[in-house]
């Protein structure tokens, strides 16, 4: 393609055209050479049969579309891997194909975050085991979180859809489970990104919460405490500040994420080398990877090994949603490639620049006493507390403290907009299949390919979802618990069916852990996942402060059975009846009939 956006043609050339367009551009194109199209006959594909002997399916660009001209001439036209997979799956290409590789990066480690876990959650860990439950227990959790990721791209690189977790649970379970694992797969992951752009919003609008305490006096000087009315209000407005950004083309919205990413890495930089430079003093190495306290006589926990499990919630709340990415698999250029890449890339980058800040801060601890005490000027929030005392013990001031928490914000207003855009794209497949109440609404998109009303439908649970903080403090771990625990039971179908799965039947795409682990490794990979999946929904639903009262209750599993008892109660009642799953939409180049095609999938 010419710089100037015109095409050209070469006779008896591949040529790679622009991403996401169908048979009537290719004629078109020719016609501006002066000669007529006779006929499209399709070429190679890249994935491989069911039984993997090609590795997982070659070379990912080598897919052709030959075409035929009236003067004789053969055109081979080299078409983008990602959508070529989307029509041998039976959907056509509705969305925009504009995101590239790095874009595509961006919003699956926007969706993770580089500070969502250690600046809500640094308390839970610290104070259930000391600095060494901090530190090292990250990586127990990173491990874990891996093979899910690992799973999942898998998954991701055979069946790159936007429906993702509620298409591959479909595509992979037995005929007869179909239409009920797709069921509660769509709806867990729909609720669980939905509900997790309010709480996400919520821990953001906290921040600016205590930027306002400090600058007011902190809570040991009668500092302003934002209301909870107040801080719903904010939440409502940078929900809707985020569903507006995603009512931009795709590729615009690709660019702010990218943006989002290289803000959030150079942030986490800057704590990493800036916070030990400024503080007045450090803790000993020994103390900061060494000291392991499960002081329970102080946090009331029944137990040591409960107090493990409350201190692995950071880095458990901070580790997952990379999946997101798998949202904009029908939005990024050969996503069987690029999807995979930057869904375990962008963990494996958070976990490692997260654990530096969780390193870090627990090095520039100036006071541990006081750090965890109610009264201190930033009411008990550690990773505030640390700054404040670095930065006043310095300086004199906490004008630092300030750019330092507006970088942590940045982290939770693009993880918002990267969960607006993930829940729209889930509710889009969802409702174009008929799984949503007046789906015909929502699976409406714009000119500029945009699934507007899933958008809206998202912000609307969102908002829902957050108006239990009008009642107390308690709703922001209510609202992350439901989302996270929503979300990892989504995670937990489809890697349970490949499990199930025999190999023989398993299309494999590039990504294929078989290359990488073996046959026996590989199902190791899955089973790992699927028991840290389990165990992930189980912790987050149990108390995590004793003796349990009206203010730290978890509310979570109330929330999440309430949610869950719906569209359980509606499929029993009414849509076993006649919901099916996915549904073929086909196109004009899309052939159900070829390998791994949606034909042979749910014959």
């Amino acid at each position: 393609m010419a710089d100037d956006g015109e095409w050209t043609v070469e006779e008896n050339t591949a040529v790679e055209p622009p991403v996401a367009e169908n048979d009537e551009l290719f004629r078109e194109a020719c016609a501006f050479e002066g000669a007529a199209v006779v006929a499209i006959v399709e070429g190679s594909s890249s994935h491989g049969g069911k039984d993997g002997a090609d590795g997982g399916g070659g070379d990912p660009v080598a897919k052709t579309m030959e075409i035929m001209l009236d003067d004789g001439v053969l055109l081979t036209v080299e078409l983008d891997s990602g959508e070529k997979r989307l029509n041998e799956l039976g959907y056509r290409q509705d969305l925009q194909r504009d995101l590239n590789a790095f874009e595509l990066f961006a919003v699956s480690l926007t969706g993770v975050g580089v500070f969502l876990g250690v600046v809500p959650y640094y308390d839970y860990a610290f104070a259930s085991g000391g600095p060494a439950m901090a530190v090292w227990f990250w990586w127990v959790t990173a491990f874990f979180a891996h093979c899910i990721a690992l799973s999942l791209a898998e998954i991701a690189s055979s069946l790159p859809t936007a429906g993702s977790l509620y298409f591959w649970a479909a595509a992979l379970a037995k005929p007869k489970y179909r239409p009920l694992a797709a069921w509660i797969t769509g709806w867990l992951e729909f609720l669980g990104a939905s509900i997790g752009t309010g709480g996400v919003a919520l821990g953001g609008v906290g921040l600016l919460a205590d930027i306002i305490l400090l600058a007011t006096g902190g809570a040991s000087g009668n500092g302003y405490m934002m209301p909870e009315p107040v801080q719903f209000a904010c939440c409502v407005f940078i929900v809707l500040v985020c569903a507006l950004v995603n009512l931009f083309p795709i590729k615009m919205v690709g660019r702010v994420l990218l943006i989002g990413m290289i803000i959030q890495v150079l942030a986490g930089v800057v704590v990493i080398i800036t916070l030990p430079l400024v503080a007045p003093t450090l803790q000993p190495a020994s103390w900061v990877f060494g000291h392991l306290d499960f002081n329970t006589s102080n946090t009331n926990l029944p137990s040591n090994g409960y107090a493990v499990l409350v201190g692995l919630l950071m880095s458990q709340y901070a580790l997952y949603s990379f999946d997101t990415g798998a949202h904009a698999s029908e939005e990024a250029k050969r996503s069987d490639v690029t999807t995979p890449i930057a869904m375990v890339g962008a963990l494996m980058l958070v976990s490692f620049l997260e654990w530096g800040v969780v390193v870090v801060l627990t090095f520039c601890i100036q006071d541990e006493a006081s750090l965890l005490d109610t009264g201190n000027v930033a009411g008990g929030k550690p990773v505030i507390q640390i700054l404040w005392t670095v930065f006043h013990g310095r300086y004199g001031n906490a004008a630092g403290v300030y750019v330092f928490v507006c970088l942590f914000f940045s982290s939770f207003f693009f993880c918002t907009v990267t969960l607006v855009f993930a829940a729209a794209r889930v509710g889009y497949a969802l409702a174009r299949d008929k799984g949503l109440p007046f789906s015909f609404l929502w699976r409406r998109i714009n000119k500029r390919k945009v699934p507007v009303n899933a958008l809206m439908c998202t912000v609307g649970i969102a908002i829902v979802a957050l108006l239990p903080l009008l009642g107390g403090s308690t709703a922001y771990f209510a609202v992350t618990g439901m989302a996270t625990v929503g979300w990892f039971g989504a995670y937990g179908v489809p890697i349970f069916f490949r499990i199930l799965q025999h190999d023989g039947d398993f299309v494999p795409g590039p990504f294929y852990l078989r290359n990488y682990f073996g046959k026996f490794g590989s199902k190791c990979v899955h089973i790992l996942a699927l028991l840290y999946v389990v165990y992930t929904m189980v912790v987050f639903m149990l108390p995590t402060e004793y003796p349990i009262d009206s203010e730290n209750f978890n509310y979570s599993p109330i929330g999440l059975a309430i949610c869950v008892g719906f569209f359980l109660l509606w499929w029993i009642v009414d849509a076993r009846r006649w919901f099916k799953g996915p549904k073929i939409v086909r196109d004009e180049d899309a052939d159900p009939t070829r390998p791994g095609g949606m034909a042979k999938l749910f014959e």
